[in-house]
């Protein structure tokens, strides 16, 4: 069962070697071992093996090479590895530090300790990550009697080596804590620590270990060392753009469970290499509720880096992101399930580990089914849906209603709204109830600028894109598609940094519609202007041309000076979607200090973020909107007033 693995986790994880550079005996696997696969595997590994000699493990070393054994036990010194070594002749480009000469050499005058008596060449190619686990032979250990397990017996010979013994037997009041803390990761209760103290029984502590491996800390606690191994992340770990995994959770919850349920590794293991076969899945079909733990498990693919969704460079760049996906999905299951590393195979068979560039590139292969850079299917897609279609059906129905309370109280607040906040001096207004009166109010042209933004420019009152008209009541936006920016803007202009504090001016229009045909594409940006005065940055003022990109994923980002190559981000504002049938647009309020506050408007109403600009970012200049990138759309009763402070009161809430 899987508890009993939990120290083998744990022990795989913290054991890190280290070389002896003191007088005591050199352990073979913390010291020797290390030192040979640090110096020596480069030549006599298990892929080269110069000489059939392969020194990667205990039974390679133990089995000699073409020249016969390579350690003697009877004449330590006399040993042939020892030779080469002493007189500086292996290895030969760089001979070993006289430090780690000195390791090698107490090992062997100490008996040579952990080398097998013998061994044969199929020993020598046996990798220590392909054994069977097993239980080590029990040392001995003066006093053994103090020893009631076999951990304790291998502790306390380490100890007794060194000259030390067990710490005197901890109090109860110790003894719960310790317990508690290792296997729950929380402190125990009062009336935990009470009633375990008070338990006279003779397996009081047995008992006590059963009710801690029964709380559903326990796999909260033990899970996060397999999770750790498994690479788990609650985002996709690409540099700036790490993305979330919003339903990476369902992961960590599965391996949280399947560890108080005392799953059987093997069947551990398993679900998360194959889920998907083990319970015969197919895709497109209704998955059953018995298949949707082992596909949750498959999660554990999934848990190395991928940017594929935020990566967006030459196609080259593209695909190297997709095959890195692989190489770490490749990369986890190495160290997690066979205690090898693979990435060396990427380029040359490894130096170090059994693992040839062919085998590399074979398991490559298997994951290629389901991660195909040639068909490539981004992080955030590769989602199933568990519910059953009636499920499903119950939820959509649930949503629409929702959605239908939400849509009516909307309206029925954007309508209140209207009607009782307090109106500004209106200083601009054009509900396009008349085409004839559309260029008396607009032009292609800012104002006092010396030439119309953008070629093509816009056409005021054309029917031919890019061009603005007035159909049916509303202001209709036709975009042509073709390269650069162009506007339309007011022919009036404004000053957007009002005089005393407190003060507000605020633009805002109706968007109808975010597109021109009810079959065409939708706007993917609703931009417009403030400040408009100069297209092709010329003029002797600064500042100005403050786009507002309104974002139909929500919010809006403030540009300044847009376009040109001086055009600066100044941050978003708002985080309301843009969409049909709303009213947007911003309120500009002196905050004093030369500082101007640039709020979200949608209904009327501002939003909390925002972002603060200086008088020197707001020229006067007229309002408009932008035509850019194939977005049309049609939009309504444009509206600019100006607020005088408002203090306290009903009023200040808008």
């Amino acid at each position: 069962m899987f508890k009993r693995f939990t120290p083998v986790i744990l022990q795989l994880l913290v054991c890190l070697p280290a070389f002896a550079v003191d007088e005591t005996v050199p352990a073979h696997e913390g010291d020797v071992l290390p030192l040979l696969r640090a110096r020596c595997v480069k030549c006599h590994g298990p892929n080269r093996r110069e000489a059939e000699l392969d020194l990667s493990t205990l039974p390679g070393l133990a089995a000699g090479g073409e020249n016969g054994v390579v350690v003697d036990r009877a004449a330590p010194l006399e040993s042939l590895i020892w030779q080469r070594v002493a007189s500086g002749e292996m290895p030969p480009e760089v001979p070993l530090p006289e430090v780690e000469r000195q390791v090698l050499r107490r090992w062997l005058t100490a008996g040579a300790a952990g080398l097998p008596v013998a061994a044969s060449a199929a020993d020598a190619a046996e990798h220590w990550a392909f054994r069977p686990l097993a239980p080590p032979p029990l040392p001995d250990a003066a006093n053994a009697g103090e020893a009631p397990t076999a951990v304790d017996r291998h502790l306390l010979a380490a100890l007794e080596a060194n000259g030390l013994t067990f710490s005197p037997k901890a109090d109860r009041y110790t003894l719960i804590r310790r317990l508690s803390f290792d296997l729950t990761g929380l402190p125990p209760t009062p009336e935990q620590i009470e009633a375990f103290v008070a338990d006279e029984r003779p397996d009081a502590y047995e008992r006590l270990v059963d009710r801690c491996l029964a709380s559903p800390h326990y796999g909260e606690r033990w899970g996060k060392w397999w999770l750790d191994a498994a690479g788990y992340a609650d985002s996709n770990g690409y540099f700036s753009a790490d993305s979330d995994r919003p339903l990476a959770y369902r992961y960590r919850d599965y391996v949280v469970a399947a560890l108080n349920r005392d799953m059987p590794l093997n069947r551990f293991l398993c679900e998360q290499l194959a889920g998907d076969e083990l319970c015969d899945y197919r895709p497109g079909a209704e998955v059953r509720p018995h298949q949707v733990e082992p596909l949750v498990a498959t999660h554990f693919l999934r848990n190395a880096q991928d940017g594929t969704g935020e990566s967006d460079g030459n196609p080259d760049e593209v695909r190297a992101d997709r095959y890195s996906v692989l190489e770490g999905a490749q990369q986890i299951i190495g160290s997690a399930l066979l205690g090898l590393t693979l990435q060396c195979a990427r380029c040359h068979d490894h130096k170090f580990e059994p693992i040839t560039q062919a085998d590399y590139y074979q398991l490559q292969a298997i994951l290629a089914g389901a991660f195909d850079p040639d068909h490539w299917v981004k992080p955030n897609e590769r989602q199933i849906v568990t519910a059953s279609a009636a499920e499903i059906a119950a939820w959509e129905a649930e949503m629409q209603a929702i959605d239908q309370d939400v849509a009516r109280l909307r309206s029925d607040l954007a309508v209140w709204v209207r009607e009782h906040r307090p109106r500004g001096q209106v200083l601009f207004e054009d509900h396009f109830d008349s085409p004839e009166q559309l260029a008396q109010h607009w032009t292609n042209t800012a104002p006092g600028d010396d030439a119309a933004a953008g070629s093509p420019a816009v056409q005021v009152g054309a029917a031919s894109a890019p061009a603005a008209i007035v159909q049916d009541g509303c202001l209709r936006i036709l975009e042509s598609g073709g390269g650069g920016n162009r506007w339309l803007s007011t022919r009036e202009s404004f000053a957007w940094t009002p005089d005393e504090i407190g003060a507000s001016i605020e633009a805002t229009f109706d968007l109808v519609a975010d597109k021109i045909a009810a079959d065409g594409p939708a706007a993917a940006r609703i931009g417009y202007y403030l400040g408009l005065h100069d297209y092709d940055d010329n003029a002797h003022t600064s500042g100005g041309n403050v786009l507002i990109d309104g974002n139909p994923a929500g919010g809006a980002e403030v540009h300044v000076d847009y376009p040109g190559a001086d055009s600066r981000a100044v941050g978003g504002i708002g985080n309301g979607k843009y969409g049909p049938s709303r009213n947007f647009g911003v309120r500009i309020t002196n905050r004093g200090d030369g500082n101007f506050q640039v709020e979200h408007l949608i209904d009327g109403i501002a939003e909390e973020k925002s972002v603060t600009l200086k008088a020197s970012d707001l020229a006067d200049g007229g309002f408009g909107f932008e035509f850019c990138c194939g977005r049309s759309f049609i939009v309504d009763n444009v509206s600019i007033e100006l607020s005088p402070p408002q203090s306290s009161g009903p009023a200040a809430e808008y």
